[in-house]
């Protein structure tokens, strides 16, 4: 993987500030059914980003794939909380959230199984928080493994012609020529830029924003929980900051076992977001909620496309090929 051409700091340069905060951040990691990707993601982050077990806890969503076995059996040390049922992202990272404030941690790292988080990353955001405590909530920037410096790193409001285009499946036909006022890319972001909202594949919140704004909205079972704890922190006079330190990320390892599903759930999380937080009149939200439907008939075959590929992703994980860093910066000075 390419280093970014923006600047930021490696990690043997990150403040001492943010070095002696560390252990005063706690880690969720959420999983349902991602037994494979959850094993990296713990190993990077006890062996790579130097955290130590008691840091972590993994809430698992009622796994079938013996995931919580696995685990046990790896990292015997690392807190664990076991679901009966799917309870979903927002209840299950809010579970999570609750067991590491209990324990006295001050920032709460949200970090998905699918992801590979490096030092730099962690004590980049680490270092946004800390210099600035306006800022409720910071994230970085996602690459998929062989990209680089056009990765998304941000989101502005969406218009509505942004919501309807680039959140399905005709995204991927005409969705670079729609994104350039939603969609921050990481050339265009600095350290501590404000945004609307971040991705949060891997996000960073102070233990007591969080708690000021309720954590996660568990009315949301999953999707636009980026859009609600935005419109929860701004709600709150707090902002939602972008650095350009990186981390990799194997998209929706979990969801895309299910792509009918995940869509299912993403319209209902859409229908109640416009409607809870954007306040939209009802005939506006059935309105997209209809468009919503006609497009999951007409793309049918999108998402069949998907579930197949779906399985032949599953055989070939994520996985840092020789040489290639969780942190850009771990590669180049000159860019995490």
């Amino acid at each position: 993987m390419k280093a970014l051409s923006d600047p930021c700091k490696p990690a043997s340069e990150c403040p001492v500030t943010a070095a002696r905060q560390f252990e005063t951040v706690g880690v969720c990691i959420l999983s349902w059914n991602t037994r494979a990707s959850l094993m990296r993601c713990v190993g990077e982050l006890i062996h790579h980003a130097g955290f130590a077990p008691r840091q972590l806890v993994v809430v698992d969503n009622a796994s079938r794939d013996s995931s919580l076995q696995a685990l046990r059996e790896r990292f015997p040390e690392v807190p664990v909380i076991a679901n009966r049922k799917n309870l979903g992202y927002s209840r299950g990272n809010n579970l999570g959230a609750a067991h590491l404030m209990a324990r006295g941690f001050r920032w709460l790292l949200f970090v998905n199984p699918d992801v590979l988080l490096g030092p730099t990353a962690v004590a980049a955001m680490l270092d946004v928080l800390i210099a600035d405590p306006t800022v409720g909530c910071v994230g970085g920037v996602p690459i998929r493994p062989g990209r680089s410096s056009s990765e998304r790193a941000g989101r502005n409001r969406p218009a509505l012609i942004d919501k309807l285009i680039l959140y399905g499946p005709l995204a991927q036909l005409c969705g670079r020529w729609l994104e350039t006022g939603h969609i921050l890319r990481a050339r265009e972001i600095r350290d501590g830029q404000s945004v609307y909202a971040i991705y949060g594949a891997a996000c960073m919140f102070p233990a007591a924003a969080f708690a000021a704004i309720g954590g996660f909205d568990e009315e949301f079972f999953l999707y636009e929980e980026e859009f609600v704890i935005a419109e929860r922190l701004h709600a709150c006079g707090l902002r939602v900051a972008v650095t350009c330190a990186t981390y990799l990320h194997d998209e929706a390892a979990g969801t895309r076992q299910i792509p009918f599903r995940r869509r299912i759930w993403f319209l209902q999380s859409e229908f109640r977001f416009l409607r809870k937080y954007w306040r939209w009149p009802l005939a506006a939200c059935a309105a997209v909620a209809a468009w919503r439907i006609l497009e999951l008939a007409a793309f049918s075959w999108y998402y069949g496309f998907r579930a197949a590929l779906a399985g032949i992703r599953s055989r070939a994980p994520l996985r840092r090929r020789d040489g290639e860093p969780c942190d850009a910066a771990d590669a180049s000075p000159g860019r995490s």
